[in-house]
């Protein structure tokens, strides 16, 4: 009892003994009077109104008495009433203290462990509580734990043992807070049958009240606040309600911030799957793109760091769909979806492309815009065009194939067909049994395939004869194929061929099997049949001859006794027991020549093809093996022989080039001055014949010897040209760059073709015969380009490596054709090949319409002199 209390108990009893003290007195005067009058007036007493004024008198003081008392007892409840009303108040103004405590930290308030600590010590300093702590429930052991504290005895929160996992009957009210989403409010610890598992340490600490709340987020309790106090009632209605309230503001703020965690994950789990998406996301507001995906770059050829960003919609919209893409979009500002429509787009590079355009209304940096998810589906238009045709085409192939396809339910009742025996038309059959067109003999026997097919699900086949397509009687072979429908099968599909004609053919293949084993077996060629496993099954006479050896000897031997080219890949085979045979398709081909051995041990080359074939589903190969040494043999002689023209026309080629030089140098040389000294004599005699002009002859000499003179002139020019087309003397004097420059210049000079010449210095001397080969083609290529070419512009490269020297000639004229270049009469292709190869050379040319034509020549630098290399 604190002071204030007692203050006001002494308080009453004071007052209590006053009003006593007083009634006392009134009573002793009152009496006293009473019994004065009784003594004196003895005859009075039996005066009833003496007895009347003692009566009242003794009424009076009791009823005086009475009436103290209750004073005194309602002014002792009023004063408890007021001391617990003031608690209360006190109390209530302490929690919304707390609350508005509480409410600022949840404005400022960053993460939850602020918030959840906070609570605590809110609950406690500004509520007036003595301890409150959160707990959580540990998943492995589901213990409840002490997260957050605040407040006194520490070590008495520590010390409990709550387990979530407690029987039902011996749940506390922590653990069904936690579990039953409920709150729990005891205000007399001590009498609480509900807390007396933990009365005693609660007493014991001197708690006295004690609350549990949930947290809640969502729908999940993740913890529970617990409040304990010194007193009892502490948690009035009043204080009950504010506490639940704060418990709502914690709530909000756990949910906010847990919202803020959803709304954060799911945003970059967006980010991430847009990012990753296999279709092209746009986020567009108001006709300009402020975001796209790396597949919609992918999907527009657009550059990832130019991106589309700040690029308006309408520039990836062809023309023909701009204004129903912009219906589309303003209806998505409306807040409708577009699902999936058909638009034409346009890619970076302005090329078409078909797309599905689906949009969602997307609020865009506070403005009405729209999502788009956009897909290629320009593959799928060529590929449902592709469909349509192919499907086209099926109808064509069901309707005219010459198989009769009918359909079947499981009555056997005919629900379709592309054509029946004449004279039925497709649509009499329908409706009636298939078993009506078989043959009654066989009827139960395919009425069982039926039931088989229906019950077994597997495809099935049968033979049977009917009625031809032209109404014959035929033979045929049905395919009975079953159809599914949700697992089961609902119909049958039956393919039937006449085979009546394969029938016939099946007994003339066995008459033309009799005559192919005589052909193979008369065939000058060794043929050789092997199965998988690369054993004989077929070795036939000329096999006998080639390999000497019998086919009882070879057949059930392996083919690699005779190929042993094939051993490597045999074993390969048996390794990994594949029926590909690689080696086969491998050693084996066109062209290729292999080593076969016969069976003294004799190796020869071999030519061979190889075929497979399948009988039975077993895989067999044919070799087809020619002996080809003699063959081979006449190939060298004949290699040779031509090598050996190739060399002396290399021989002539040279004579020519020196009997060439020798006649240019005689003419040169001898002519030449011969016509020189004939010159001089004319020039000589006809300043004689001036000293003579009073002969009347004379003006006739005059005119003769001038005549002679010019004659004489063109003679030695005549003679220089062909000594300088025979071998230009800058050629031997100057070397290779300049003759090829004096020939350009004079090809320039006498066509009037612009011609250059772009060569470089020579790493090394070249031989004679190289300068003469590449001189002559150039030259031989000029005369050409005048003659066919038509060109404007000529352009002579020259060029060498460690390696080669290089001959490019490039004109601009109209193109030598293939036809030209195969064409075998064209002798100056021919002898400019010959000379490149004269000096161990590549010779090529080629040409392009109405662009010109370009001829390539590599040389490789060593010094030939007829066709053999001179060191």
């Amino acid at each position: 009892m604190n002071n204030e209390k007692l203050h006001k108990k002494r308080f009453s009893a004071h007052k209590i003994t006053a009003l006593y003290a007083i009634a006392a007195v009134s009573w002793v005067i009152l009496s006293s009077t009473g019994l004065h009058l009784l003594v004196d007036n003895i005859d009075a007493f039996k005066n009833i109104e003496i007895y009347k004024g003692i009566l009242f008198t003794i009424i009076t003081s009791l009823i005086l008495f009475y009436v103290l008392r209750i004073r005194e007892k309602a002014d002792m409840k009023l004063n408890e009433e007021r001391l617990e009303l003031k608690n209360k108040i006190e109390n209530i103004t302490n929690l919304y203290s707390a609350l508005t405590k509480m409410n600022e930290l949840l404005l400022r308030s960053k993460d939850e462990e602020t918030i959840l600590r906070g609570s605590c010590e809110l609950t406690v300093k500004n509520g007036k509580f003595k301890t409150a702590w959160i707990g959580f429930v540990d998943e492995i052991t589901g213990k409840v734990e002490p997260k957050y504290f605040s407040g006194v005895n520490a070590d008495y929160v520590h010390k409990l043992d709550i387990n979530i996992n407690e029987a039902s009957g011996a749940r506390g009210p922590i653990v069904r807070s936690l579990t039953e989403k409920i709150y729990y409010i005891s205000n007399d610890i001590e009498n609480d049958m509900m807390l007396s598992h933990w009365r005693d340490r609660s007493l014991e600490y001197g708690y006295r009240s004690f609350a549990t709340f949930p947290i809640e987020i969502g729908d999940k309790v993740i913890g529970t606040l617990n409040i304990y106090d010194n007193k009892k009632n502490r948690f009035s209605e009043e204080i009950t309600k504010l506490l639940l309230q704060l418990m709502k503001d914690i709530t909000f703020a756990l949910e906010r911030f847990e919202l803020e965690k959803r709304r954060v994950h799911f945003e970059n789990l967006f980010h991430k799957i847009v990012e990753q998406a296999t279709i092209a996301v746009i986020m567009e507001n108001r006709g300009n793109i402020v975001y796209a995906n790396k597949t919609a770059l992918e999907m527009f050829s657009v550059n990832y760091e130019e991106g589309m960003s700040g690029s308006p919609l309408a520039d990836f919209i062809s023309n023909e769909y701009k204004e129903n893409m912009r219906e589309l979009l303003e209806s998505v500002y409306r807040g409708e979806r577009i699902n999936e429509a058909e638009v034409k787009m346009l890619k970076w590079d302005s090329s078409e492309m078909h797309t599905v355009y689906s949009a969602i209304p997307f609020m865009v940096n506070g403005k009405k815009g729209s999502l788009a998810f956009i897909r290629d589906i320009t593959a799928e238009k060529i590929a449902l065009n592709a469909l349509h045709a192919s499907e086209e085409k099926w109808r064509s192939l069901f309707e005219n194939t010459p198989s009769f396809v009918t359909t079947i339910n499981r009555q056997y009742i005919i629900t379709s067909a592309n054509r029946a025996p004449l004279p039925l038309h497709p649509q009499e059959i329908l409706g009636h049994s298939a078993l009506e067109y078989v043959d009654s003999k066989m009827k139960d026997e395919i009425r069982g395939v039926y039931e088989y097919v229906f019950e077994s699900g597997e495809p099935s086949v049968y033979h049977t004869t009917g009625h031809g397509e032209y109404g014959q009687g035929s033979f045929f072979r049905v395919q009975a194929i079953p159809q599914f429908k949700e697992g089961v099968v609902n119909q049958i599909t039956l393919i039937a061929n006449d085979i009546t004609e394969t029938k016939r053919a099946s007994d003339a293949l066995r008459e033309s099997q009799k005559r192919l084993n005589s052909i193979v077996e008369s065939a000058l060629d060794a043929i050789i049949t092997v199965d998988s496993s690369l054993d004989i099954v077929l070795f036939n006479k000329s096999a006998e001859i080639i390999f000497n050896c019998s086919s009882e000897d070879a057949i059930g031997f392996s083919i690699t006794r005779f190929i042993p080219d094939l051993l490597v890949s045999a074993k390969a085979h048996k390794i990994n027991r594949s029926d590909n045979l690689p080696g086969l398709s491998t050693i084996i081909g066109k062209g290729k020549n292999i080593e076969g051995l016969r069976t003294n041990g004799e190796k020869f080359l071999i030519e061979a093809s190889v075929s497979q074939s399948t009988v039975e589903g077993k895989n067999f190969y044919t070799i087809i093996i020619r002996d080809i040494s003699e063959r081979l043999k006449a190939e060298n002689e004949l290699k040779e022989s031509y090598q050996k023209v190739r060399d002396l026309a290399a021989h002539l080629q040279s004579a020519r080039e020196d009997e060439r030089i020798n006649i240019a140098r005689e003419i040169h040389d001898e002519l030449g001055q011969e016509l020189s000294a004939l010159k001089m004599d004319i020039t000589f005699l006809n300043r004689k014949i001036e000293k003579t002009k009073d002969n009347p002859d004379w003006e006739a000499f005059q005119e003769n010897l001038k005549s002679m003179i010019n004659i004489t002139d063109q003679t030695i020019k005549t003679v220089r040209k062909i000594s300088s087309q025979l071998r230009p003397d800058v050629l031997d004097k100057l070397g290779l760059r300049d003759a090829v420059e004096w020939l350009a210049d004079d090809f320039n000079k006498r066509t009037g073709i612009d011609c250059k010449v772009e060569c470089m210095e020579f790493n090394e001397e070249l031989s004679k015969n190289i300068q003469t080969v590449i001189y002559r083609i150039s030259q031989e290529s000029l005369t050409n380009i005048m003659r066919h070419a038509g060109a404007s512009k000529v352009t002579i490269i020259i060029n060498n490596n460690s390696d080669n020297i290089n001959l490019e000639i490039q004109d601009n004229g109209k193109g030598i054709t293939s036809e030209e270049i195969k064409n075998g009469r064209s002798l100056g292709l021919v002898g400019m090949k010959e000379r490149a190869y004269f000096v161990g050379g590549f010779f090529d040319i080629e040409g392009v319409k109405g662009k010109g034509t370009k001829i390539k020549v590599t040389i490789p630098i060593i010094k030939y002199e007829y066709g053999t290399e001179n060191n």
